[in-house]
């Protein structure tokens, strides 16, 4: 059995803050709105709260990853895209997660913009299904809290060797 080891439990960006589900209806009423692209665009919001987990089969090219959403933001993209708590997502856009730990993970979260489709493959009890959401744009307040969590995952990286 290969080892699994649960990284940094994050629940950001995508996400809740830690005093409540900000920005949940105040996001859905910009989330139809004229979707810049390139420079423009803002980085999005999906609106759920999630586990990162990765596990290592020896070598770094194998390593495998999924995340356990844990909570889920009110009229968030999310909770529109059918998206429920206790989902594990294990695909992203067809690929296995391959990020060697929460920075990784995060950076490619952190590259997603307002507008843009995500489509993640999700275990949900034994059943195999995918959900596909549109990001929301990121209220400043959003942005905030995603920039203060990772610094923090970039600073537990650094220390963690």
């Amino acid at each position: 059995m290969t080892p699994v080891r649960a990284s940094i439990r994050i629940g950001l960006l995508l996400i809740l803050s830690c005093t409540g589900f900000a920005g949940g209806a105040e996001q859905q009423d910009t989330a139809h709105a004229a979707e810049p692209t390139g420079e423009d665009a803002r980085q999005g919001w999906l609106g759920f709260g999630f586990h990162y987990n990765e596990e290592e089969s020896g070598e770094s090219s194998d390593v495998r990853g999924w995340l356990y959403v844990h909570g889920m933001a009110p009229d968030s993209p999310g909770e529109k895209g059918g998206l429920r708590v206790g989902d594990l997502i294990t695909e992203v856009n067809g690929q296995s997660f391959r990020y060697e730990g929460d920075v990784e993970l995060l950076d490619f979260f952190k590259a997603i913009r307002e507008g843009q489709e995500i489509v993640f493959t999700v275990l949900r009890g034994q059943e195999k299904t995918t959900v596909a959401l549109t990001a929301a744009p990121m209220t400043p307040e959003l942005l905030a809290i995603w920039q203060r969590n990772y610094r923090i995952a970039k600073e537990k990286s650094s220390s963690d060797g």
